[in-house]
């Protein structure tokens, strides 16, 4: 165990993080995590609504080929 004297005597980055630092430090993961997931959100509503156009065309296109298969 350190003296409080010897405590003193290191240097800061010996010491560690204050807890300042480690509370900023957390807010800008948080931060950065929130933009991640906004970015990545509008992709995936994108992708699903490409997949339903997909879908949709298959259908229109099944349902043709049906109508003129019944003439």
């Amino acid at each position: 165990m350190l003296s409080k004297t010897q405590f003193n005597q290191l240097s800061q980055s010996t010491r560690g993080f204050t807890l300042i630092e480690l509370v900023i430090g957390m807010m800008v993961i948080g931060i950065a995590i929130v933009m991640l997931t906004s970015m990545l959100f509008p992709q995936a509503d994108r992708a699903a609504s490409t997949l339903q156009r997909v879908r949709s065309a298959e259908l229109a296109h099944s349902v043709i080929n049906e109508i003129w298969g019944k003439r």
